[in-house]
C-alpha cells in the first residue's frame, strides 16, 4: 500500500507535517489513482474535505486541513480501476455546499459534507464542475460528465441539478472522460479533459 503524504504546510510549502484523523490510503495497485480526493470549501478557508472513494468515507476540516473527523460513512464505494471516476468539488460562492462524482449517483451535500443526497436526475456520475451561473441567477450552472436518462455524454444544468441539457452528441464522446468544468466568466463555456486526446473547450449554442 501507498504511504500517505503530508498535506499540510503553513510556510509555503517549506515545511509539512500530516494532518490528524485520516486513515492510511486503501491498498492498490500502483497504476491506480490515489483513492483519497481533497478539497476545499470556496468561501470559508478553514474548511477542508477529503472523500474516501475506496472507503466511502467522507472527512471535514474545520481547521485549515490540520485535523480530520469522519462525518459521512455511506457513500459509494469504487474500485481501483473506477478510481478516475470518483471527485469532490466545493461550489464556489456557496459555503459547505460539496458536490461528489462517484461512478454511479451524483451525491450532493449543502451542510459541509455531514449528510449527502443522491441526485434523482442523474444515472451515473463520472465527472462535475461548475461556470458562470446563467443570466439573472446567482448558482453557477453545473457541467456533468456521466449518464442522464440513459445517454452517455456531457450534460449542463442550469438549475442546480434537476434537469440537464446534453451539450455533445455521440459522435463527440472524446474516450472516457473524468475531468469536466466550466468558465467563471463565460456562461456556457465548457473545458473537457479527455481520455488521451488533450483538453478541449466548447460554447453554448447561440
Amino acid at each position: 500500500s501507498r504511504e500517505m503524504p503530508k498535506p499540510v504546510s503553513r510556510d509555503r510549502g517549506a515545511h509539512w507535517v500530516r494532518a490528524a484523523g485520516l486513515p492510511k490510503p486503501s491498498p492498490s495497485p500502483d497504476w491506480a489513482p490515489v483513492s483519497m480526493k481533497p478539497a476545499s470549501d470556496r468561501v470559508n478557508p478553514k474548511k477542508f474535505y477529503v472523500y474516501d472513494l475506496m472507503s466511502g468515507k467522507n472527512y471535514s476540516s474545520n481547521d485549515g486541513g490540520a485535523t480530520f473527523s469522519e462525518i459521512a460513512s455511506s457513500l459509494e464505494k469504487l474500485p481501483d480501476y473506477q478510481l478516475l471516476l470518483g471527485s469532490i468539488q466545493a461550489v464556489p460562492g456557496f459555503e459547505g455546499d460539496v458536490w461528489l462524482s462517484t461512478g454511479k449517483r451524483l451525491q450532493r451535500s449543502t451542510d459541509s459534507g455531514k449528510k449527502y443526497d443522491a441526485m434523482d436526475s442523474v444515472d451515473e456520475s463520472y465527472g462535475i464542475g461548475f461556470g458562470k451561473p446563467p443570466p439573472g441567477a446567482t448558482f453557477p450552472a453545473l457541467f456533468l460528465s456521466g449518464k442522464v436518462q440513459g445517454v452517455i455524454g456531457f450534460f449542463r444544468s442550469d438549475d442546480a441539478g434537476k434537469t440537464w441539457i446534453r451539450i455533445n452528441d455521440d459522435a463527440h464522446q472524446f474516450g472516457s472522460v473524468s475531468v469536466i468544468t466550466g468558465d467563471p466568466r463565460v456562461f456556457g463555456r465548457v473545458y473537457i479533459g479527455t481520455g488521451g486526446r488533450g483538453i478541449l473547450y466548447g460554447d453554448a449554442l447561440k
